[in-house]
């Protein structure tokens, strides 16, 4: 019986230590915090160059500025970005950005309005999904303008090849990306005739990176990483590898045409939740300058 007993009294305390252990990782979890500002500083050989601040609520980017003068501000419905407004320095509006999506909360239509009198700088971008694995992008300046984009998705709905046409349907341009374990790991932008223009290799670290770090996430829905690429134009846009799973660690890109290459290294500082809270790029040209981009993550 005293046995018994003991086994019993064993099982009840390794119970209770299994709850604790639950409770303990339930109140580290990142849900519990919301981001509210990103600031960027930016060096040129060291020197100061400008800042922006961008800030948030509820997770979704609400508005950037900028130590120069520009802004931006975000407008949301549905939990999707429907109006990016664009500020000149001295606060006049210059550009109207607005954005229609489907019901899978695909990005399918983008247009630019220029709040200038010349109604030829404005620019539309219609977007078809013709299947799970294809995007079709036709993009119009001044109503008369146009090009159109072919891009072709993986299983894993990355983006492996962007081909840029005209209306003639002949490529100008054509990107290509290639992953590991959903990392992009390599990036090539070639001419018409097959010669590389730009070139990229990425490693990473073994981190997978948080939501706050991806934050269009909470801005352009779950097509985010897709509608990223259809965004770059007159949109706010991010760097091609925050579209990966992990932390970038480093990258080497060099230009062919106009040959310089670019060596380019990150140091992270995270907090007792491994939540991000620093984030320094620095970044080495061939031809001697250095740049440094110092994010700073803040929450509450």
């Amino acid at each position: 019986m005293k046995k018994l007993n003991v086994l019993f009294i064993l099982i009840i305390a390794f119970l209770l230590v299994s709850c604790n252990s639950d409770d303990d990782n339930s109140t580290t979890s990142n849900t519990s915090i919301n981001l509210t500002s990103i600031k960027k500083d930016y060096y040129i050989n060291d020197a100061f160059s400008h800042s922006s601040n961008y800030s948030f609520e509820e997770n979704k980017l609400i508005k950037v500025e900028h130590s120069y003068g520009r802004s931006e501000e975000l407008f949301y419905e549905n939990d999707l970005v429907s109006n990016i407004l664009k500020y000149d320095a001295s606060n006049n509006l210059e550009w109207t950005n607005t954005y229609t999506y489907d019901n899978a909360k695909r990005l399918i239509q983008k247009n630019s309005i220029s709040s200038s009198s010349n109604p030829s700088a404005n620019q539309e971008k219609e977007i078809t999904y013709t299947d799970n694995s294809n995007i079709q992008v036709l993009f119009t300046l001044s109503s008369t303008q146009t090009t159109n984009e072919n891009i072709t998705l993986n299983p894993e709905n990355l983006i492996i090849e962007n081909k840029l046409l005209n209306d003639e349907e002949q490529i100008m341009s054509e990107k290509h990306y290639e992953y590991i374990n959903n990392n992009l790991t390599r990036f090539e932008i070639k001419d018409p005739n097959e010669n590389t223009l730009l070139e990229a290799t990425f490693e990473y670290l073994d981190m997978e990176a948080s939501d706050f770090y991806n934050y269009n996430i909470f801005t352009y829905g779950p097509e985010w990483k897709n509608n990223y690429a259809l965004d770059t134009q007159f949109g706010l846009g991010i760097e091609t590898y925050q579209i990966s799973k992990n932390y970038i660690s480093s990258y080497y890109r060099y230009d062919y045409d106009i040959n310089i290459s670019r060596t380019v290294t990150f140091d992270y500082e995270f907090d007792s939740n491994d939540n991000i809270v620093e984030q320094i790029e620095n970044m080495i040209e061939s031809d001697g300058d250095t740049y440094k981009t110092v994010t700073t993550y803040n929450y509450e």
